[in-house]
């Protein structure tokens, strides 16, 4: 989806400024190397020592040490974050970007205008996580509460009203006979 694309763009330029790094104190333990020295290996790595090197499951990166800048596009504002460090945004589909607050609520706003759009009330403190469902139209949020909540869009009405539809279809009983037996189309 163009989500994935999105995120995958932003993440692969992460992930290279970060490999680049990684490669840079790599480099740097290899040449403080004594030989006869096992090989520097990247913490973590499930690489064998001296063994064939597989790449990690998930994530890949060019081999080469070219400059990734980033530049910000656009900027959503009007939440807090004072009190706690701990705070993320994520996209809800293709069209909003969510965020939690100090304040206690999420606020959304429309990805491509950046106008606030809805404001949730989701915590008695501090919203720090908003994560949306991979799939479904709902997404979890938590923060100082001891709890998760799980939130889903809902229609204000119900989507089928019975006293309506009877209606109707009293209605369209009441045709004469005549155009019921016709395969004609009604004159307009």
């Amino acid at each position: 989806t163009r989500m994935t694309s999105i995120l995958s763009n932003m993440f692969r330029a992460i992930l290279i400024s970060r490999l680049r790094q990684k490669r840079l104190r790599l480099r740097q333990q290899r040449d403080q190397q004594q030989p006869g020295e096992p090989a520097a290996r990247e913490q973590g790595s499930s690489n064998p020592p001296g063994g064939p090197e597989f790449p990690r499951a998930g994530c890949s990166a060019p081999d080469s040490d070219e400059e990734v800048s980033m530049k910000c596009l656009k900027e959503y504002t009007g939440h807090r974050n004072a009190r706690t460090m701990i705070k993320e945004a994520c996209f809800w589909g293709s069209k909003f970007v969510m965020s939690g607050s100090d304040c206690g609520h999420i606020f959304v706003w429309d990805k491509g205008t950046g106008e606030h759009v809805m404001m949730l009330e989701a915590d008695r403190r501090v919203v720090n996580c908003v994560q949306p469902h991979p799939t479904l139209p709902m997404f979890a949020s938590s923060g100082i509460d001891y709890d998760v909540k799980f939130w889903a869009p809902v229609a204000p009405e119900p989507g089928f009203d019975e006293a309506e539809a009877l209606k109707d279809l009293r209605q369209a009983n009441e045709d004469t006979p005549e155009s019921m037996d016709s395969t004609d189309p009604p004159d307009s």
